[in-house]
């Protein structure tokens, strides 16, 4: 596999990741029933044809999160607190696993296959308002990123539909090397300020 496609790869892994890990844990305290089944839905930047992003996330994904579930578990909440019920009757597996010193083990855990790569469709923004909502709102998020469009009002309003985790809401990944521009941390405390919380209130 070609570098520069094996990086988009494992990015691709690090948000879909990200956000199957929070939304599980942010759903569980409050509608755990939405766990019972994750729709993923792309921009097809070529309706015409399979791109080769697509192909990676119906080939590549899944294998390297397996692999990833090995070294990080998925996280889950550990108390009554959480409600994962629907998520383990959608989720659950139990499966021998190859381990590289060629043992194998009886294994329980999720099927990240059928969490990830099994209910993903690749749709044109010309037809999908949800793909077309997302891409305004990440072109918003991108310019106040860069210092554009970052009054406290807008960059609040942004944050507002944020999970914060930690008091963290965004994550930045570098791929290549480069200046932080002036000002950024400073914007991303203002939208942090009015995340949602990934527990709830009357949780510690």
């Amino acid at each position: 596999m070609p570098a520069q496609l094996y990086i988009q790869c494992v990015v691709m892994l690090q948000l879909v990741w990200i956000v199957a890990e929070e939304a599980s844990l942010y759903f569980a305290q409050r509608r755990p029933r939405e766990l019972a089944k994750f729709e993923w839905m792309i921009d097809a930047k070529d309706p015409h044809r399979i791109t080769a992003q697509e192909k990676l996330w119906r080939e590549v994904i899944g294998p390297l999160g397996e692999s990833r579930s090995r070294r990080k578990p998925f996280a889950f909440g550990d108390d009554s607190g959480f409600n994962y019920r629907y998520f383990d009757r959608a989720f659950s597996t139990k499966k021998d696993m190859w381990f590289p010193d060629g043992s194998r083990k009886s294994m329980e855990g999720f099927d990240i296959k059928k969490l990830i790569t099994d209910n993903v469709s690749f749709v044109d923004s010309r037809s999908e308002l949800f793909i077309q909502t997302t891409d305004v709102l990440a072109g918003f998020m991108r310019r106040a990123l860069r210092g554009r469009n970052a009054q406290s009002a807008v960059l609040k309003t942004l944050g507002r539909l944020m999970i914060q985790k930690k008091k963290q809401t965004i994550r930045l990944i570098a791929l290549e090397g480069g200046e932080v521009e002036n000002g950024l941390a400073a914007r991303i405390k203002v939208i942090a300020s009015s995340g949602r919380g990934l527990l709830k209130p009357e949780r510690p």
